[in-house]
This record gives structure tokens, C-alpha cells and sequence, in this order.
């Protein structure tokens, strides 16, 4: 290739060059650094709507613009507090959008609906815009309504509910969401199930059952009654403190804490830590590979702790008689009390056992302490000594 053919290629691919690839870098640089700067302006605004129906219905609500705090009242009225605030970028657009926001109430046979949504009668158009003006505002619901209703709320997710002095039936559906309920005493099975959402329920009576994924659930001073409280959790722990009642407690690998609890306890983990103080009656305790911590003030006639894993320290009253079967397969078993023991007895666990402790501390009585684990040591301590 001579000289001048290689020139003219040379000169070809400049023009490309200036052509097509120049103009669209200089284009991409006046986007890159001419992007317009958002200024919010906030509108808020209060309205106050009261509801009256003319049957004891149930109340459905659907909301996920916001929070929710429903409290529970005497009267034969529904009062519903709408706080909304909109950002936008100027005031005047964020009073517009707020304005077409409010509360739509409608009483069917079955129930009474609240949502917040657009006035009956916008056309299409409007209706579509609005939808995608939601992002641009929050409102939050404050709800005074009659305490023995029937309550089922479906709530947007990331948004928290507050349910305040509650007898009757409660239904909640939603998605990482945040949960407080105070004061709920409810005739009904209580159930909640809630994917990853944190649950926190104080000073309430009920039954039921309360399932969540890797959140954590907190339960004080709550009385299980008529029947059973099941908490189950996947992940997240497990807290109940100042209860009553029978409790059933279950995690994959959260750990389960109980602190002054009285009636029997059920608790079962695979990998968390069992934690127990202050217990006044019967335990049933599993873990897989964790660890189990257990104190009582008084000792049921099932008191029994089982780990595959984890070792078990348990702590009981120093009056305490009955009778007592501790035993570890890789371990040591030791007591702080002088314990009869009955070498005529069998082994329950097979021949491999290397420690254990099986007969009575004082008088023999229905009380029954047995631990087991097969790797792991099992201690016996009066409560109120140190480790």
C-alpha cells in the first residue's frame, strides 16, 4: 500500500470521527451535566371526617400511603383523621395534589370500607395521573371507631399500624411492616401473620397464634386466654416478659427469651439460644445446637430441656424436692444439690452415656426435672448462686 492510499483512509476514518462519534460525546457530556436540580415545596394538611353506619359491620380498611393508628372507642361512630403531606415542586402543585386526595367510607352488606382514594365520579384520566402522584404523598390515618367491631386492615409494606384498646376480631395482612398493639383483648383467636414484619403486643388478653419471617416479636404482659398463644418466628428472636398462661415459642434460628412467665412454656429452637427466668410452671425446651438457660421459681410437674449440641444450665429454687434425670452423652453433669441417687435405675438413653445424675433431691413428689444433651455439659445450681 503506497503512501497516498494510506492518507486517504487516515483522512476517511477523521471524518467519521468528527462526524458521528464528536457530536454524540458532546451530548452526552450536556446531559451528564445539565441535569435539572429538584427543589421540593411540602404542602400538609389536616382533614377530619366523621363515619356513621347503620349496622354493626366489620370494618375493612385498605391503605398504603401511610401509617395507621386505630383506637378504639364507646361511641356508635367512626372518626377518621386524614394528616397528609405532599412534596412536589412548587406549594401550589402540592395543594392541588392534596386536595384530590381524601376519604372514601362506603357501607356494604358485609362490611364498612375506608380507603383514601379520589372523590366517586373522576373520570379515567384523572384517576391514572393521581396514581402516579402517589409517590409524591403520604397520608397518614388516625381512626377512633367502636372497640367491638370486627377490624381487617391490609396495609401497604414499610408502613406501621398502632392498634390501641381492641375486643374485637382483628385481621391484618401485610409486608415488612411494623405492628403495636396495646390493650387487645379479644374473645377470638388472634392470628397474625406477617412476613418480616416487627411485632410488639403489650398489656393484652388472647388466644391465637402469631407468625413472622426475620423480625423480631415482643410480647409484655400478655395473658394467653381462653386457650394458647403460639409465636412462631423463622429468623428473628422471640422476647415474652410478664405473661401468663400457656405459650408455645418456636424459631429456625432466633434465639427465645421468657422473663417472668407463669403457666407452661413451650419452646423449641434449632439453632438459637433458649433463655428462660423466673419461670412458675411446666417447661417443655428443645435446641438443636444451642444453648438453654433456665431459672425457676417453681418447678412443674413436666420440667424437661433437651439439646443435641448446646449445653444446659438450669437454676431452681433451693427448697426444691423431687425428682431429677440429668444426663449427657460428651459432657459432665454437676449439681449444687445433694442428690439420691439410684444406681438400680436404667439407663433411658442407651450404653454410650458417660455423665449423669438420676434419682431425688428430697422427698420424691409429681416435680420431675430431666435434661439431656448429647454433646454439651448439664449444671444444676440453686437459684439465686452465682455461676
Amino acid at each position: 500500500m503506497n503512501f497516498f492510499s494510506q492518507l486517504r483512509k487516515k483522512r476517511y476514518f477523521q471524518s467519521i470521527v468528527h462526524r458521528y462519534f464528536v457530536p454524540s460525546f458532546l451530548l452526552i457530556l450536556h446531559f451528564s451535566f445539565n441535569l435539572p436540580v429538584f427543589a421540593g415545596n411540602s404542602y400538609t394538611s389536616e382533614v377530619e371526617s366523621d363515619v356513621h353506619f347503620k349496622k354493626q359491620l366489620p370494618i375493612y380498611i385498605q391503605h398504603d400511603l401511610g401509617d395507621v393508628s386505630i383506637q378504639g372507642w364507646n361511641q356508635d361512630l367512626i372518626r377518621v383523621k386524614l394528616k397528609k403531606t405532599v412534596v412536589t415542586e412548587t406549594e401550589e402543585s402540592s395543594r392541588n395534589i392534596s386536595e384530590q386526595f381524601g376519604l372514601v367510607s362506603l357501607e356494604t352488606p358485609n362490611s364498612i370500607e375506608l380507603r383514601v382514594g379520589t372523590p366517586q365520579g373522576t373520570d379515567l384520566l384523572t384517576k391514572l395521573r393521581n396514581r402516579q402522584k402517589k409517590k409524591d404523598i403520604r397520608v397518614d390515618l388516625e381512626i377512633k371507631a367502636p372497640l367491638t367491631l370486627g377490624l381487617t386492615v391490609l396495609l401497604g409494606a414499610e408502613k406501621a399500624i398502632k392498634l390501641n384498646q381492641w375486643k374485637g376480631d382483628f385481621k391484618f395482612t401485610g409486608k415488612q411492616n411494623i405492628l403495636d398493639l396495646t390493650k387487645v383483648r379479644s374473645s377470638s383467636p388472634l392470628n397474625l401473620s406477617c412476613p418480616d414484619c416487627k411485632i410488639s403486643i403489650q398489656d393484652s388478653e388472647f388466644s391465637g397464634s402469631i407468625l413472622a419471617g426475620n423480625q423480631k416479636i415482643v410480647l409484655k404482659k400478655v395473658k394467653a386466654s381462653p386457650k394458647a398463644i403460639m409465636v412462631f418466628s423463622q429468623n428473628g428472636d422471640i422476647e415474652i416478659s410478664d405473661t401468663e398462661g400457656n405459650f408455645q415459642m418456636r424459631s429456625q434460628s432466633g434465639s427465645l427469651s421468657s422473663k417472668k412467665h407463669k403457666g407452661d412454656l413451650h419452646a423449641q429452637t434449632e439453632s438459637g439460644k433458649v433463655m428462660i427466668d423466673d419461670l412458675d410452671g411446666e417447661l417443655d425446651a428443645q435446641s438443636v445446637s444451642g444453648e438453654l438457660q433456665v431459672a425457676s421459681v417453681r418447678v412443674g410437674k413436666l420440667f424437661e430441656m433437651k439439646s443435641k449440641t448446646g449445653a444446659i444450665q438450669i437454676a431452681i429454687p433451693s427448697d426444691y424436692s423431687g425428682e431429677v434425670n440429668l444426663q449427657t452423652i460428651q459432657g459432665e453433669v454437676s449439681s449444687d444439690f445433694l442428690i439420691k441417687t439410684n444406681d438400680k435405675n436404667e439407663n433411658a438413653y442407651g450404653p454410650e452415656i458417660k455423665g449423669r445424675l438420676i434419682g431425688a433431691i428430697g422427698k420424691k413428689n409429681d416435680s420431675a426435672i430431666t435434661a439431656f444433651t448429647e454433646n454439651g455439659s448439664v449444671t444444676l445450681k440453686k437459684k439465686g448462686q452465682s455461676k
